[in-house]
């Protein structure tokens, strides 16, 4: 599966932690208290909220229903952990 970006946890205890987004879908958050998506559409990466009452935000910003792109240095959180999204490498 192809690495199409990274992540970048900037809080809670994996802080630090790089994670890589590989494949069509990547799911991140918890279930139960919210729970994301970002999806490979047309050429972009998509955050798509999946779960929760509330979306997950980016860049500050609540997403909607049928997602958002995600940019290299974009800001997201999910389920209460601080993202930053990094190219492949």
């Amino acid at each position: 599966m192809p690495v199409r970006a990274r992540l970048r946890v900037l809080t809670g205890p994996s802080t630090g932690r790089v994670v890589p987004v590989a494949g069509d879908e990547f799911v991140l958050g918890r279930v139960g208290v919210q729970v994301a998506a970002i999806v490979f559409r047309n050429g972009d990466l998509v955050l798509v909220p999946r779960e929760g009452p509330q979306p997950p935000m980016l860049n500050g910003e609540p997403v909607p229903a049928d997602g958002c792109p995600v940019r290299n240095g974009d800001g997201l959180e999910v389920a209460g952990t601080r993202l930053e999204l990094l190219p492949p490498e």
